[in-house]
């Protein structure tokens, strides 16, 4: 499930912010879907602190499940089903962060979570990429220069070893056009998805960053962020899911987007990429197809 972060604009302390969360929930049968049963438990006793970008991070992970009922004359059973997920809640030093678990209702999860009534206490924290964006880094692994380093010191480079998928919409319809798996940055499906792709919303990478060896990360231009600990292999692997999980998402939404974020605007600032470096990346995609379609061609004719 995407995680997407928000900022919590009433409170600075995270005990107080993780105490209203903690707190016993009222069912609230009036709504057209109704959140009952509320079942939140915290995973460590006593906040946790980990240093990411040269900043202290105190942080919790708090994992939480409900029924929700929605309105109508079935037997209720038959209307009510399980919801669940987590809530990674820190404080950088200057203001309480939540990452949820949830997307398009993770707002309405929250406001019920604190009990908050007014406007604007949470609001969206999430980094904005684009199409542009995920191209530039299809581009940065077909090229083989898949070492990004925005400060330019080569301490906190990042290693993006794979594409392992990408979605768009197709450019002459409004259906979707994807490609998954080990070999999906193989020279054919990089052509014809980014002829097909009008623009890309989706990018899944394999990367390594620090002592972090295989992070495997899902970004979507809505501003959503996925990674599982399945798929990881670094030092957060001790500590059992919960924990590997909390450490994660804080590298990638501390550390890692930022830093991502930062060499594509220093390259597109530098010329390095823009849409004269597009078409050239195309036509260079274009070119070796071309050719080994030709050397196929001259194979089988032998």
């Amino acid at each position: 499930m995407a995680t997407t972060r928000w900022r919590d604009t009433t409170s600075n302390s995270l005990d107080d912010a993780i105490a209203l969360i903690m707190r016993p929930k009222e069912d609230d049968l009036a709504e057209k879907s109704a959140y009952t049963n509320w079942r939140m438990t915290k995973f460590y006793d006593e906040n946790q602190n980990i240093e990411l970008d040269g900043k202290d991070i105190e942080y919790n992970y708090i994992s939480f499940s409900c029924d929700v009922v929605r309105q109508g004359d079935q037997p209720i059973e038959d209307r009510t089903i399980n919801y669940n997920g987590f809530i990674i809640a820190y404080r950088n030093g200057k203001a309480i962060n939540y990452i949820i678990n949830k997307n398009s209702d993770a707002l309405k999860v929250l406001r019920r979570m604190l009990k908050y009534s007014g406007r604007s206490e949470v609001v969206k924290n999430n980094y904005q990429v684009g199409s542009d964006t995920f191209v530039w880094l299809v581009n940065r692994v077909y090229s083989r220069n898949n070492i990004i380093d925005p400060e330019e010191t080569g301490e906190r480079v990042i290693s993006i070893d794979a594409i392992k998928g990408f979605r768009g919409n197709s450019a002459d319809s409004g259906t979707t056009v994807s490609a998954n798996g080990e070999s999906v940055m193989n020279i054919l499906s990089t052509l014809s998805f980014l002829l097909e792709s009008k623009n890309l919303n989706q990018v899944k990478l394999e990367l390594g960053y620090l002592t972090h060896d295989s992070i495997e990360l899902t970004l979507s231009n809505t501003g959503t962020a996925n990674t599982t600990c399945e798929k990881y292999m670094g030092e957060y692997m001790d500590g059992g899911k919960e924990s590997c999980l909390a450490k994660l998402y804080l590298l990638i939404y501390l550390e890692i987007m930022p830093r991502l974020i930062q060499a594509y605007n220093t390259e597109c600032e530098n010329g390095g990429w823009n849409s004269k470096k597009y078409i050239e990346f195309l036509t260079e995609v274009a070119n070796e197809l071309t050719s080994k379609i030709d050397n196929k061609k001259q194979t089988l004719a032998v």
